[in-house]
């Protein structure tokens, strides 16, 4: 790694740090986001490939518990996020019923009806992409939450902390996690699945999508996704934003934690790294933190946990 890599992604951590330090620091991110870096509102390409993973948690579903794929469906988020790309899949997909939660108020209508304008207008690609029947919405725009509930059946609420949502237990059939518990240290996450164990209904499901991939990587393209493992836990904390907190848990610690909070996995799916990745991460110094994973566990990408409440 060149030191000119170094300290281009070094930069852009720091500022994002003084980010995170100003108030309301969430809303100054996402106008970065919308108006300097342009990832939002998500286009072409990245939109369609983000409709495709969306789709994972409700196939599993339907190959999993294929009894629970009915109107009366109830499905839940924590980690919204802005624009309710996930949520709209699932109501594309039949689910009538979802319950959404941010630990801050991010969802943005805006946003969200942009979401609404490529659905109605890219129908048929992204139930391609989805690999599902989707219903077609209408591109009218929302105006308000309450108009997202009556016309979707999704209810947001945030703040809301996922460890204690004050929710009724046994309430959802289905709960999902998508990019978001790489952002969340490992005992908040077993706190928070400990209470969706509680929130799900008999015979339900968790499903959840974790990247592993060193976030800086988005955004500096010569940096390897597994930049991060170079770090001890001390030296990385300087430059781990608040804003995109990273954990740099590799998979079976995931799984770890799913089985602590008192769930089985019933279907781990990893993403093996690409050749050239791999061939960077066999020469990549590793922290000593990391020095018992395997190879292949350093290198995926991606893991999919899907989870039942253990017996």
């Amino acid at each position: 790694m060149s030191v000119r890599t170094d300290a281009r992604w070094v930069g852009k951590a720091l500022v994002q740090q003084a980010v995170g330090a100003l108030p309301r620091g969430h809303r100054v991110n996402a106008l970065l986001q919308r108006r300097v870096t342009g990832r939002l509102p998500r286009q072409g390409e990245v939109f369609v490939a983000h409709i495709a993973e969306q789709a994972r948690h409700q196939r599993v579903l339907a190959d999993l518990r294929p009894a629970l794929m009915t109107p009366g469906l109830r499905a839940f988020e924590f980690g919204a996020g802005y624009d309710l790309l996930g949520p709209m899949v699932r109501w594309s997909a039949g689910v009538d019923a979802q319950t959404l939660i941010d630990l801050r108020p991010v969802l943005a209508l805006e946003l969200v009806n942009d979401t609404l304008g490529k659905f109605h207008s890219w129908h048929a690609e992204l139930e391609a992409a989805a690999e599902l029947p989707l219903r077609r919405p209408s591109a009218e725009p929302v105006t308000d939450l309450a108009e997202l509930e009556e016309r979707f059946g999704i209810r947001y609420e945030a703040p809301r902390d996922a460890t204690a949502t004050g929710l009724p237990g046994a309430s959802f059939e289905l709960v999902t996690s998508t990019w978001t518990l790489e952002h969340i240290p490992p005992r908040e996450i077993v706190r928070i699945l400990r209470e969706m164990r509680r929130l799900l209904a008999p015979e339900g499901l968790v499903s959840c999508l974790v990247d592993l991939k060193d976030h800086f990587s988005y955004f500096e393209p010569s940096l390897s996704p597994y930049n991060f493992l170079r770090f001890s836990d001390k030296a990385f904390s300087i430059v781990n934003p608040k804003l995109q907190w990273q954990s740099r848990l590799r998979a079976p610690e995931y799984r770890a934690l799913a089985e602590a909070a008192g769930f089985e996995v019933l279907l781990e799916v990893r993403e093996p790294g690409l050749p050239k990745d791999l061939a960077a991460l066999r020469e990549l110094h590793v922290a000593r933190r990391f020095a018992s994973f395997s190879l292949e566990e350093l290198g995926a990408r991606t893991v999919h946990l899907v989870l039942a409440p253990r017996s």
